[in-house]
C-alpha cells in the first residue's frame, strides 16, 4: 500500500500501488489527490516490486503517444549514473533518504552520485509535484500543480523522446514527439480532437489545422520541394487544393459531393481553366498559350464538341460525338472567312469562302474532289456555277455576266466543248474542239441568224445566213439570211450564193 497526505485537508490515505500515478478523490474533502509512487525501502524490495510501478509507466506513456520529441534531461542524468556508480552503492544515502522525521541521520560525507530507481519531490503540503522514475518502458519525469493535476510529462518511451504539456484540469493541450520516422507537434483545446499538427518527416513537413470538433479543415503539406495546400469540408471532403510543382501552379475546386468543379493550371507554355458540371465532367476549357487563346466545350458526357482558337487567325470547330471535326468556320490573316463542312473522315464535303473578288461555294464528294463550284465574282458582276467530274476536271460551267448568262459544256479532258451564251446583241452556240478551238458558231440579233464554220486554225471557212463583210476598197456588203459563203485557208471567198 501507498501511504500519502491529502492536498488540502491533510488526512493521511491509502491505496495500493496499482494506483501509482493515477488520481483518486479524498473520502473527506473530495479533493483529487495524485497517487505518489511507492518509496522503495531496500534494493532489493525496489526489484521486487519493480513490476508494481508498469502501470504507472503505462499511464504516463499513453498520455505522450502524439507528441513531438526533445532530448530528456532525465535519460542523460540516469545513464551518467550508470556509468559511474557501482551498482553496490544503491544503499549508500538510503538511510539518509529515509530517516525518521524529527531526527537527523548519521553524519556521513554526501554522496557525490545518488543511484534510484525512482525520485518523488513533494511541497511542504506533502504533495507529490515531481515523479522521475525509469520503467522497462523507458526514463520518464512527470510534473504536477498544488492541486495533483499532471500539468508535464517528459519521457523517452521505445527510445523515442516525447513531450506533454496538459491544462488546469490535467487535459493534455500540447504533444512533442520526435522518432525515427520524424517530429509531430500537437495542440488542442478540447478532449474531442487536435486543433493544429505540425509533423516534420526526412521527405517533407505538413501542418494540418482541425476545427473545433476535431476535423482536419486545412493542411499544408511540402513534399520533395513541392508545397501543397488543401482546404476540407465539415465532413473531410475536400474543397480546394493549390499544389506548386516545379513546372507550375495547379488549383483545383470541388462541391459538396467530391466532384471536380473547376481546375486552374498556370505551365511556364501557358495557363489552362477548366469548368466541370456536377458530375464532375468538364464542360468548358479556356487556355492560353503561346500560339494564343483558345476555348473547347464539352458535352454532357465530357467530350469537346466546339473549339474556338486563335492561332494568328482566329477558328471554330464542331465536332460530333467520336471527336471528329464536322465543321470548321476561320478567318485568314487576310480578314478573308470560310466555313468548311467536313465528313466523319474530316475530308471537306462543302466550302463557302468569301474574298475580296466575290464569293464561292464548293461541293466535294466522298474523296474531298470538288465536284461543284457556285462563284459571284463582285469585280466583273459575274456569277459561276461549275460541274466538275471526280476526277476533277470540269465538265460545265454556268456564269452570268454583265453581258449575259453563259452555259458552257466540256468534255473529258476539260477542253471541247460547247458553250451556249446571250449576249446584248442576242444568243450565240459555240462549238469547240477537243484542243479548245472554236469550229463553230451560230448567233442571233435584230438582223437575223448566221452559222459560222472554221478550220482547226481558227480561219473561217463558210458563213450561212446574213452577214456583211468590208472589201478591200472599203466598201460594205451586206448577204441576205439565205445566202451562202465559202471560204479558202487563206480567208479568201472562193464561192457564194446568191
Amino acid at each position: 500500500m501507498i501511504r500519502y497526505k491529502c492536498s488540502k485537508c491533510r488526512a493521511q490515505l491509502e491505496s495500493p500501488n496499482s494506483l501509482a500515478g493515477q488520481q483518486e478523490k479524498c473520502p473527506g474533502c473530495g479533493t483529487q489527490n495524485l497517487v505518489p509512487a511507492p518509496v522503495p525501502a531496500t534494493p532489493a524490495t525496489t526489484r521486487g516490486k519493480a513490476a508494481s510501478r508498469l502501470p504507472l509507466a503505462a499511464a504516463l506513456v499513453s498520455g505522450v503517444s502524439a507528441a513531438v520529441a526533445i532530448i530528456s534531461l532525465a535519460v542523460a542524468f540516469t545513464a551518467l549514473q550508470a556509468a559511474r556508480q557501482p551498482a553496490d552503492r544503491a544503499d549508500t544515502t538510503q538511510s539518509r533518504l529515509q530517516a525518521p522525521e524529527g531526527k537527523s541521520p548519521d553524519v556521513a560525507p554526501a554522496p557525490r552520485v545518488i543511484r534510484a530507481k525512482q525520485f518523488i519531490v513533494e511541497d511542504e503540503k506533502g504533495m507529490s509535484r515531481a515523479i522521475l522514475d525509469v520503467t522497462e518502458l523507458g526514463p520518464s519525469l512527470t510534473l504536477s500543480d498544488e492541486k495533483g493535476n499532471i500539468r508535464a510529462m517528459l519521457g523517452v518511451p521505445f527510445d523515442e523522446p516525447s513531450l506533454t504539456l496538459a491544462d488546469d484540469k490535467g487535459k493534455p493541450r500540447a504533444f512533442l514527439k520526435t522518432g525515427k520516422l520524424g517530429s509531430t507537434l500537437s495542440l488542442s483545446e478540447k478532449d474531442d480532437g487536435r486543433r493544429v499538427l505540425l509533423g516534420a518527416t526526412p521527405t517533407g513537413s505538413r501542418l494540418t489545422l482541425s476545427d473545433e470538433k476535431g476535423k482536419p479543415r486545412a493542411g499544408l503539406v511540402v513534399e520533395k520541394d513541392t508545397p501543397m495546400l488543401s482546404l476540407d469540408d465539415e465532413n473531410g471532403k475536400p474543397r480546394a487544393k493549390l499544389v506548386a510543382g516545379k513546372d507550375g501552379l495547379v488549383l483545383g475546386l470541388w462541391d459538396e459531393k467530391g466532384n471536380p468543379r473547376a481546375t486552374l493550371v498556370a505551365f511556364k507554355d501557358g495557363t489552362a481553366l477548366s469548368l466541370h458540371d456536377d458530375k464532375g465532367n468538364p464542360r468548358a476549357q479556356l487556355n492560353v498559350a503561346e500560339d494564343g487563346p483558345g476555348l473547347i466545350l464539352g458535352d454532357d458526357k465530357g467530350k469537346p464538341r466546339a473549339s474556338l482558337s486563335f492561332f494568328g487567325a482566329p477558328a471554330l470547330n464542331m465536332l460530333d460525338d467520336n471527336g471528329k471535326r464536322r465543321a470548321r468556320l476561320s478567318v485568314d490573316v487576310l480578314g478573308m472567312p470560310q466555313l468548311s463542312l467536313l465528313d466523319p473522315n474530316e475530308k471537306s464535303q462543302a466550302t463557302l469562302a468569301a474574298d475580296v473578288f466575290g464569293t464561292r461555294l464548293d461541293l466535294h464528294d466522298e474523296k474531298g474532289n470538288p465536284r461543284a463550284s457556285l462563284a459571284v465574282h463582285s469585280l466583273a458582276m459575274q456569277r459561276f456555277f461549275d460541274l466538275v467530274r471526280e476526277n476533277g476536271k470540269p465538265r460545265a460551267a454556268l456564269s452570268a455576266a454583265k453581258e449575259g448568262p453563259s452555259l458552257s459544256l466540256y468534255d473529258e479532258k476539260a477542253k471541247g466543248g460547247v458553250t451556249l451564251t446571250t449576249f446584248k446583241d442576242g444568243p450565240a452556240l459555240i462549238l469547240a474542239d477537243e484542243s479548245g478551238k472554236l469550229r463553230a458558231g451560230l448567233h442571233a440579233d435584230k438582223n437575223g441568224a448566221a452559222l459560222n464554220l472554221f478550220d482547226g486554225n481558227g480561219n473561217g471557212r463558210a458563213t450561212l445566213g446574213k452577214c456583211a463583210t468590208v472589201t478591200t476598197d472599203g466598201k460594205t456588203i451586206t448577204y441576205p439570211e439565205s445566202s451562202i459563203r465559202l471560204f479558202g485557208a487563206d480567208g479568201k471567198g472562193i464561192w457564194a450564193a446568191p
